[in-house]
């Protein structure tokens, strides 16, 4: 069986999944889509009509999954892997929140609005990423196993410091945990590079 994976290189969400696929040594290909180019974004509507990434592509049957927790699930279930308990999925719920907001508030930048000001939807997004890093600090500084949710953390640490969206020099545990791990053979053959 074999998996297509649709997504930048620069998404951390597409890039969760290009660990997790790297780490259980699965079958896959990545096919870059760059949702800023005409031809990409027309291709992108036409798999996805929630018109976002990563989208998969199971080769076998040609199911088609348009949203990286339901991607994960779905190659969880097909591989007979070890389902996430509910206090796991809570996990995930809280990073996907921080890089939620994260990457709401890089796109509003991206397209030229000062993000800085006191502004009610700016605040909110801030705020629920400070204190989702609050709450998860002794998750992380109980070393947990690299697996998909310390990949999602770190592929949110990576993205956040290379969009300049995330600041944790003064937070020790999520530091020692990107240093701890940043050298892994997936980490560092799925990179962040722009073209």
């Amino acid at each position: 069986m074999s998996y297509t994976l649709y997504g930048s290189e620069t998404s951390p969400f597409v890039r969760r999944l290009r660990l997790f696929l790297e780490n259980q040594k699965l079958p896959f290909t990545v096919k870059v889509i760059n949702y800023l180019e005409k031809n990409d974004a027309e291709f992108l509507k036409k798999i996805n009509p929630i018109n976002k990434i990563p989208v998969l592509k199971d080769e076998k049957n040609g199911q088609i999954i348009y949203d990286s927790r339901v991607i994960y699930n779905y190659i969880v279930e097909k591989e007979a892997l070890k389902k996430f308990t509910a206090d796991e999925e809570n996990i995930l719920s809280l990073l996907d929140g921080i890089q939620d907001s994260t990457v709401n508030l890089f796109m509003i930048k991206r397209s030229g609005i000062d993000i800085t000001g006191d502004n009610s939807f700016f605040n909110r997004q801030r705020n629920r990423v400070e204190e989702i890093l609050d709450h998860l600090t002794p998750w992380v500084e109980s070393a947990p196993p690299w697996n998909y949710l310390t990949m999602s953390l770190y592929t949110l640490l990576d993205w956040g410091q290379f969009r300049e969206m995330l600041n944790i020099k003064n937070r020790k545990a999520y530091l020692d945990f990107f240093q701890a791990n940043c050298n892994r053979d997936e980490v560092v053959k799925t990179k962040i590079v722009v073209p």
